[in-house]
């Protein structure tokens, strides 16, 4: 098996990280306990838009918070 190197990996765009957070934010997973971790990824969300460059991830990110935070 092939060693990478940090140096290798690429980091995720912004529109990847947005895919991956929509996904958990449409599906949340449960904690231990059986509590939906939506509220979780939401807030991880929010903190996440101050740091995106892409504008296009951007109004997709805050689109998707907007529809799930009134659920």
């Amino acid at each position: 098996m092939e060693n990478l190197e940090k140096k290798d990996i690429e980091p995720a765009t912004d529109m990847e990280v947005v895919l991956f957070l929509a996904q958990h934010i449409e599906n949340p997973c449960e904690d231990s306990n059986g509590n939906n971790l939506r509220d979780y990824y939401l807030r991880y969300a929010r903190n996440t838009l101050k740091n995106m460059k892409d504008q296009n991830a951007r109004n997709t990110l805050q689109r998707v918070i907007e529809i799930y935070s009134k659920k």
